[in-house]
């Protein structure tokens, strides 16, 4: 598979940091950060990205709102990504079209590997729809 260029947003910087880090271990994705809702939907409607990892909780939009507004006008593959396991949440997400949900309760080291298997899973189908496979 050719190189993914993955777009992770999550209000707390050493966290980004820390995911790209162990993300970078698994698998050669080019990797850019944002640090809200707003930022992000700014980088995806004028960048190329092949799959959006965002945390749920974050101050002025969350990654429900975030997902809804790609949505909007892209099936860019979505991966939730938060520490709250809230019924109401993954439901929501799953009502707009997330891709994959994930919670952040892990050790880091297995939290990367599954989400390189989402966002892997997710840009390989992705890829295969836009070729018409």
């Amino acid at each position: 598979m050719k190189q993914v260029t993955l777009l992770l947003v999550d209000d707390e910087p050493p966290f980004l940091e820390a995911i790209r880090d162990y993300l970078s271990e698994y698998t050669e994705f080019y990797i850019e950060c944002a640090v809200s809702g707003e930022e992000a939907l700014e980088k995806i409607k004028t960048g190329r990205y092949d799959a959006v990892v965002s945390d749920y909780n974050m101050p002025e939009m969350t990654g429900v709102e975030l997902l809804k507004g790609v949505r909007s006008f892209s099936r860019i593959p979505f991966i939730l990504f938060t520490g709250m396991g809230e019924r109401e949440i993954i439901d929501e997400a799953i009502e707009n079209d997330v891709d994959y949900y994930l919670e952040k309760g892990e050790d880091l080291h297995i939290l990367a590997f599954k989400l390189s298997q989402m966002i892997l899973a997710g840009v390989y189908q992705s890829r295969k729809e836009e070729a018409g496979i």
